[in-house]
């Protein structure tokens, strides 16, 4: 059986939803950045944390034992999730505290119980993960660079199209101008231009010699 892995380097375990993974991931890669290889950032739902082929309950056991800062990220999914409550009571009672984040879609006003008997943050600004940082520095006595971008916050925290990552331009980059042609009774088009308004597109209707009626969007 081969050697377990001895861990030398300070944990910081970061508790998540597995919904939240995109954001989490992106997030852990600043953070390994700028802390050199110095700090394990324990990630359960990275390769890197937790080994393909291992008994993954143990990992996390083991990277909670070994933690010496414990961030705990919130969401609406991370708060229907057993293991965030476990997570923090663990590290509640392991170190006397567990430092909670509100990622966006989430405030820390509106937190149920036992998170809002907690002090704790919004996510939501390049701000806050300078503060992040700073909370690392100090508990860890590090020195990771704290100022963050607005740029390297919306990287962290850029909206998927369709569930997927955005690997090129936006649509509206590609694409000026749509002719829709609407067929049915004579007020279809303006039908068609008026949902398009709701949705905070242009819309200009325009008549056609048919009963046709043609919309364009943009």
């Amino acid at each position: 059986m081969a050697a377990k892995a001895k861990h030398t380097k300070p944990t910081v375990f970061l508790s998540h939803s597995s919904n939240n993974r995109r954001e989490l991931m992106a997030l852990k890669r600043l953070l390994d950045a700028r802390a050199g290889g110095m700090i394990d950032f324990f990630l359960s739902s990275d390769d890197e944390s937790i080994p393909h082929g291992t008994i993954w309950p143990a990992v996390v056991h083991e990277a909670l034992n070994r933690m010496k800062l414990l961030l705990i990220f919130v969401s609406p999914a991370a708060l229907e999730s057993q293991w965030t409550f476990f997570e923090a009571g663990y590290g509640l009672c392991k170190l006397g505290s567990a430092k909670i984040y509100c990622l966006p879609g989430s405030l820390k006003d509106k937190l149920p119980p036992p998170f809002s008997l907690l002090q704790n943050r919004n996510l939501h600004s390049a701000r806050d993960i300078s503060l992040l940082i700073q909370q690392i520095n100090e508990v860890m006595q590090s020195h990771i660079p704290e100022q963050v971008t607005k740029s390297e916050f919306e990287e962290i925290f850029r909206r998927p199209l369709f569930g997927q990552q955005e690997v090129g331009p936006r649509l509206n980059e590609l694409v000026q101008r749509i002719t829709v042609e609407t067929e049915g009774p004579a007020n279809s088009a303006e039908h068609f231009a008026n949902a398009c308004s709701s949705l905070k597109q242009p819309v200009t209707a325009a008549k056609s010699s048919r009963l046709l009626k043609k919309s364009e969007i943009g």
